[in-house]
């Protein structure tokens, strides 16, 4: 389950940097972006902190 939440996080980083590139970067939208690549990075952080504690003894 966790290499599915790791996959997730990785395609929404992969479509807010293809849509900062390529789409306007200015209102609402880009803000909403920005939430989402924010919460992308700290859940997978989050999921490497948990597979290295439970990996300890």
């Amino acid at each position: 389950m966790q290499k599915f939440y790791f996959f997730l996080s990785m395609i929404i980083i992969v479509l807010s940097l293809i849509w900062l590139l390529y789409f306007r970067k200015n209102g609402l939208e880009f803000t909403l972006v920005i939430c989402a690549m924010m919460i992308a990075i700290v859940n997978i952080l989050t999921l490497i902190w948990i597979t290295n504690k439970r990996k300890k003894p």
